[in-house]
């Protein structure tokens, strides 16, 4: 733990003078109090002396000693600053100073401050980034870790108390995971975007799946017709090298508009696995070398025409071609109780496959009226090819060899048609609309398996196909300090899956009802409470509803279950706002059937068989906060802590029946200005987890110190990060599953050196709408 104290010697510092004090307090035209204004004092020729900010009563105090005389400057967002001279002979009180209002004329209408930096809506929280420090020199990746709820650890992107989370742009569903998510958000600019809404408990017009929740980007409107792009390259160094590079295009030209991105890359990682079985007899060691290596190339196409004043149409298309080849080792050491070492198992892996998938969308947006009522609808198809190939030979101390050969592959099809009306009214307003969909997935693996005494093939064709249709409504209105929004979804949905091989089938339909429903109140201009309950549903994946095995090694395997239902999550939010700023929350999520995968281990045949099963309930109730700082312009630092105690039952027999315990995480995220005109930023953040359950695992703690660089030049930024420093973001996890132990430890190649290069092009006036995929819920379930 001594790591932790670099965090600390990082994130705090202070100075201690001896100097002659000097007070004031700071109010608004209204005789209100100011908080956090930033007080700078400087020298004649401006010279940085010293700083402060206003406390919640608008008064500050700063030491200045061995200066005849000296300027104080206050400032604060939404407000014009004010220089003041003092002497060294001048009195000690300042007095009470007013700030007014910073106005500014656009085409005759005068508008006044800013939108504070953090609102509470009746259903989400927004992050206004126009008002904050955040606004230019930062990138969408950069910007999403410095908003309330939101976690980014090793570019992975969470929120506060959700397993899943969904990105949207616009309000329109970027189809996007993992890496290609991350690089695609690395690609927006932070003057681009206008807000970020953190959306924990999605009301009913979004799909009710997985327990997720979602971040809405908005970006700012194009005032003009125009044309931009950028160029960006980003080249890592972890264990191994990877690049990445990509272009993309915006064009808008009258009713006209249009965008094209291109995106390329080889990933080389990594990963390092360690495990230990305590069988009753003896111990089984393992370590796993694997290294990941893929290529791809991704592009995103899309045009919008507006036919008339009130409707618009458009097209996207989005497709991606990837190849895979990975290599890895595993050695395994059996020892037995006395220490003595029994055999050696040694395993080579190799894996050839190719990804491949399409989709395209097509969209209409008409308004009816000048009331703001409107139609839009969405039909998208999605289609997605996968074949792997992987041979493991596997040899001991007494001359056994084992070869296993797996070849599979998997074709997807996804139909979507989603439609939204959107009818507001003069006191409240409502929204519906519907969505269908289709899926149909076959698979199919050959496996062959030699060892010294047989030859045995296998062949699996499986079929899955699913069928949904779903209604939603949902009514909000407000009156004196209270806004109310409730909603409802209705989700039909008819299953059908068949192994040819076992001949086994499988037939399951099931009618669920989705409500929501948000209130807040708002107790003064600085206060304001809301709570928020939904309840979501996870369906399982359609690899791992295929009940085939698929062997690693002699002794290891995995196998899917067609029998696998979908579980349901209940999650409540109470939240409480103060002065936009600081967000404390308390929430409870109720898991109902939950599925987990456990490896079960014979003691006997010291067979590891990986299964998933619906056998978890789960309650956790948690308190989370988080806040912002900026001191004198220098630094802007966002803190975020979240505590929460986990209670989980499972009915597997060969687990524990439960489990229980606290977690507390803490997030600290610092930018430092060091110039006077914002171009070059240094970064140091830190995060650290606690020991925590997950299922019936244990999970150890972990942490992580990333230092960063960031450098704006016109049109060009560059970057240079150093992630994970101390290589402390590293997975140990403890299960105990038929009385055996078991140990893991994974390291996932995450301390790495990240330089990148950003170009941008054209004019900033405009960047083309991100459409919504209608079947982006079910796509993801491919994966």
């Amino acid at each position: 733990m001594k790591n932790l104290y670099i965090m600390v010697l990082f994130s705090f510092m202070s100075t201690v003078t001896l100097a002659k004090k000097y007070q004031g307090a700071i109010y608004d035209e209204n005789n209100k109090p100011l908080e956090f204004v930033n007080v700078v004092v400087s020298s004649i020729n401006g010279e940085f002396i010293t700083g402060t900010i206003t406390d919640s009563t608008g008064n500050f105090t700063v030491e200045v000693d061995k200066y005849e005389k000296f300027i104080v400057e206050l400032s604060f967002i939404g407000y014009k600053s004010k220089t003041i001279e003092v002497t060294s002979k001048s009195s000690n009180t300042l007095g009470d100073i007013t700030l007014y209002e910073n106005s500014v004329e656009l085409e005759g209408v005068e508008v006044f401050g800013k939108k504070p930096i953090i609102s509470q809506k009746v259903d989400r929280v927004v992050f206004n980034i126009e008002n904050s420090t955040l606004e230019f020199g930062e990138d969408g990746m950069s910007v999403l870790k410095q908003t309330p709820g939101i976690l980014v650890s090793d570019d992975k992107i969470s929120i506060v108390g959700k397993s899943q989370v969904k990105v949207l742009i616009n309000d329109r569903l970027v189809m996007l995971s993992g890496n290609d998510l991350t690089e695609y958000l690395s690609t927006l600019s932070s003057n681009e975007i206008k807000e970020i809404e953190v959306i924990k408990i999605p009301p009913s017009k979004y799909s009710s799946e997985g327990n997720s929740g979602l971040i809405n980007i908005k970006l700012k409107e194009s005032k003009s017709d125009s044309f931009n792009g950028y160029i960006n390259s980003t080249y890592k160094r972890a264990s191994n090298n990877s690049y990445f590079n990509g272009a993309g295009i915006n064009y808008k030209k009258n009713k006209f508009s249009a965008f094209a991105y291109l995106n390329a890359g080889v990933s080389d990682r990594l990963v390092t696995e360690d495990n230990n079985i305590y069988y009753p007899t003896n111990k089984w060691e393992s370590r796993s070398n694997i290294n990941y290596l893929s290529n791809y190339i991704s592009e995103r196409l899309g045009m919008d025409y507006q036919l008339s004043e009130n409707t618009t149409v458009g097209v996207q298309y989005k497709g991606s071609m990837s190849k895979q080849g990975d290599t890895g080792f595993t050695r395994t050491t059996i020892i037995d109780n006395n220490e003595s070492l029994n055999s050696i198992l040694k395993t080579d892996n190799s894996l050839d496959g190719s990804s491949n998938y399409h989709s395209l969308n097509a969209h209409m947006i008409t308004k009816f009226d000048s009331s703001k009522k409107s139609l839009s609808i969405d039909v998208d198809y999605y289609s997605k090819n996968t074949s792997k190939d992987n041979k493991s030979i596997t040899t001991n101390t007494s001359d056994y060899v084992n070869t296993i050969d797996n070849s599979n592959s998997q074709n997807v099809d996804v139909f979507t048609a989603q439609a939204d009306f959107i009818f507001p009214y003069d006191n409240f307003n409502l929204n519906f609309g519907s969505k269908v969909s289709s899926i149909s997935n076959n698979s199919s693996l050959y496996q062959l398996y030699i060892d010294n005494e047989h030859n045995e093939e296998q062949l699996n064709n499986y079929s899955y196909n699913e069928n949904m249709q779903s209604v939603y409504a949902s009514f909000d209105t407000e009156f004196d300090k209270w806004t109310f929004k409730m909603g409802l979804r209705l989700e039909n949905t008819m299953i059908n899956s068949l192994s040819k091989s076992l001949d086994e089938s499988y037939d399951y339909n099931y009618l669920k009802l989705f409500p929501t429903f948000f209130t807040m109140y708002t107790i003064n201009d600085e206060n304001s409470l809301s709570a928020g309950y939904g309840r979501r549903i996870n369906r399982p994946s359609y690899k791992n509803l295929n009940p085939y095995r698929w062997y690693y090694n002699p002794y290891s395997y995995a196998e899917g279950n067609p029998y696998l239902k979908p579980y349901y999550i209940d999650n409540v939010e109470i939240t409480h706002t103060y002065d936009n700023n600081l967000s404390s929350s308390l929430y409870f999520s109720n898991t109902t059937d939950g599925v987990d995968q456990i490896t079960l281990t014979d003691k006997d045949s010291e067979i590891q068989a990986t299964v998933l099963d619906n056998f978890l309930n789960e309650r956790a109730i948690g308190f989370t906060q988080s806040v912002s700082f900026d001191y004198l312009g220098f630094v802007s630092s966002y803190i975020q802590y979240n505590i929460n105690y986990t209670l989980v039952y499972s009915d597997r027999p060969e687990t524990v029946d439960k489990q229980s315990g606290y977690n507390y995480s803490v997030s600290i995220d610092n930018t430092f200005n060091l110039n006077k005109k914002k171009t070059l930023l240094g970064e140091v953040n830190f995060w650290y987890s606690s020991p925590s359950v997950s299922g019936v695992d244990y999970i150890l703690e972990n942490y992580s110190l990333d230092l960063g660089l960031k450098y704006s030049f016109e049109k060009i930024s560059l970057s240079l990060k150093a992630l994970d420093i101390l290589k402390t973001n590293n997975y140990i996890i403890e299960s105990n599953v038929n009385n055996i132990r078991q140990e893991y430890s994974n390291y996932y190649d995450s301390r790495q050196l990240r330089l990148s290069l950003r170009y941008t092009f054209g004019s900033d006036k405009i960047r083309s709408n991100r459409k919504k995929y209608s079947n982006s819920d079910e796509v993801k379930r491919s994966y």
